[in-house]
């Protein structure tokens, strides 16, 4: 309950907050600033203005003086009353409101990135040797030093300058080694589609890398020299030798290289997490020039299959080897996890080898179940489950932290209003069900949420929810700010102020659209918790 007055407390004071600062800016008195509406809970009188705490925690208000056209004000200055100050003023106030909700994401966005005073460095992990960074040359340890010349210390300035640059070749400055090394890479175009339910999506560069190293997963030839060393499958391989292992090619190079009739190889059992217990020393040999040592990479081939999962549905199975998806080589199940992630909403098709051959099989995570408003997940996970050994890379103190927080603030605000407006926009056209709606329960399952989640959850989930009070508060809907808005325009154009009665008939009118949408979003947020009734 707590997070839930916190959360809805802050997003009403705001938006309160920009009515009543642009009043007292302008010159327009403001008699009460309440928090909720009904009885007065407890409050204050400074001024000329009362300050409320009411019994109902559902919204707020601030009421000016003038602003009810049944009541005459007795004041010298018009332009102190509200329906008698100049329609620019009065717009301006009524504007107000929503603009502070838009402007709350920034304060809010700008605070989480603030806290990143650590980051994840330049220096390349694992990549997928079907990507395009791989097959430029790029290898795992790499650390970017620039990208077209202009210098990369982080990983998220990385991101940012691939990730804009899709089928445009750029200039790598890489360290390998103690060697500066120069490359050519041209990201190959992506496109994003995981908003692709409310009709956004973008092309993106990727070259296929992560910054987590991963260590090379294998599996064992029964009766090999790997396994009667101790080396079982889904062990990682950390070290061969005094190489540190980051590839599958790093163990076959390394093994083949030495020159003992044994090497040390340094092994490990992988969990579920992806951390490695179990280490331990093992003895390969006796090698030969041509020995066949047993090792298979395994970083593609399905280790379980979830029960009921859509890959058991699929027909996927365990020791399955996914080689492709949609097409495109495969050599680590990371890179389908983000296949399905750029693009949830389409099956994709993987083509798996087994001991009988080839074969392609459809899988999608589209839930099956779902449907507007009812409180099931759109998307399933996959269900393949294999073994990853990830290795997390050491953190680096941001240096530029002021500009990181501006960008990323920058870019998460947009992506919010982008998706908010596409929402409501398809909510009119009829994209989206009017079943998605919510109200007050749902907005306590999610400050709940998200405040039990953490710090960045819970602020994020502020700064969603505040756009979407923007928008709604700007819908030409009398009662609304935006209703304002338009009775505003529709005054200016006359050159004249609207009746009485007129002004009377669309309040109510308003009144009346609000209160159905509260019933709707009502039994939405009932259907969620209880189930379909209508």
């Amino acid at each position: 309950m707590l997070y839930f007055i916190v959360f809805l407390g802050v997003l009403i004071f705001i938006h309160e907050f920009g009515h009543f600062i642009v009043a007292r800016l302008l010159g327009v008195t403001v008699t009460r600033f309440s928090l909720g509406f009904g009885p007065k809970l407890i409050g204050f009188k400074k001024g000329e203005t009362e300050y409320w705490l009411s019994a109902l925690p559902l919204g707020g208000y601030v009421k000016f003086l003038g602003d009810d056209p049944q009541e005459v004000p007795l004041v010298v200055n018009r332009k102190k009353a509200f329906l008698t100050t100049d329609i620019w003023r009065r717009a301006l106030i009524a504007f107000a409101g929503p603009l502070a909700n838009l402007l709350l994401p920034f304060a809010l966005f700008l605070l989480i990135y603030l806290s990143h005073t650590q980051v994840v460095p330049s220096v390349l992990g694992f990549l997928d040797q079907n990507g395009a960074g791989y097959k430029a040359g790029l290898r795992p340890g790499d650390k970017v030093l620039s990208i077209d010349d202009q210098p990369v210390h982080y990983w998220w300035q990385l991101l940012e300058k691939v990730s804009s640059s899709p089928s445009r070749p750029l200039k790598f400055k890489v360290s390998r080694a103690g060697k500066e090394v120069e490359l050519v890479v041209t990201p190959e175009p992506t496109e994003i589609k995981d908003k692709a339910s409310v009709g956004i999506s973008k092309v993106v560069g990727r070259i296929q890398v992560v910054p987590e190293r991963h260590a090379p997963v294998v599996t064992v030839k029964r009766g090999s020299i790997a396994e009667t060393a101790g080396i079982k499958d889904f062990d990682a391989i950390l070290k061969v030798g005094d190489i540190t292992t980051n590839t599958f090619e790093d163990v076959t190079s390394a093994v083949k290289d030495s020159c003992s009739k044994y090497i040390p190889v340094l092994v490990g059992a992988v969990n579920d997490d992806g951390s490695v217990q179990d280490i331990r020393a093992v003895a390969l040999g006796p090698l030969t020039p041509d020995s066949d040592t047993g090792l298979q990479s395994a970083q593609n081939i399905v280790y379980d299959v979830e029960e009921g999962s859509p890959a058991q549905r699929a027909g996927i199975h365990p020791k399955d080897r996914v080689v492709a998806v949609d097409e495109k080589p495969l050599s680590d199940l990371v890179f389908l996890d983000i296949a399905f992630r750029n693009d949830p909403d389409r099956p994709h098709t993987l083509t798996i080898e087994r001991e009988e051959g080839k074969t392609n099989v459809t899988l999608s995570i589209v839930n099956p179940e779902w449907a507007p408003g009812l409180a099931l997940p759109r998307y399933l996970g996959h269900g393949i489950k294999y073994k990853a050994a990830v290795i997390e890379p050491d953190l680096v103190e941001n240096r530029h932290l002021l500009a990181y927080s501006i960008l990323k603030t920058w870019e998460s605000v947009k992506d919010v209003v982008a998706v908010t407006a596409a929402g409501l926009f398809g909510l009119v056209a009829g994209r989206v069900s009017v079943k998605e709606l919510g109200g007050p329960i749902m907005i306590y399952d999610v400050a709940s949420k998200a405040g039990e989640a953490g710090f960045e959850p819970f602020l994020t989930a502020m700064a969603w929810l505040s756009v979407g009070l923007a928008f709604i508060n700007l819908l030409p809907i009398p009662a609304l700010d935006g209703g304002h808005l338009l009775l505003f325009a529709i005054e200016a154009l006359t050159r004249r102020p609207l009746s009485k009665r007129t002004r009377e008939a669309v309040h109510y009118v308003g009144y009346a659209f609000l209160i159905a949408l509260m019933i709707l979003a009502f039994a939405n947020d009932i259907q969620r918790k209880l189930g379909s009734f209508y």
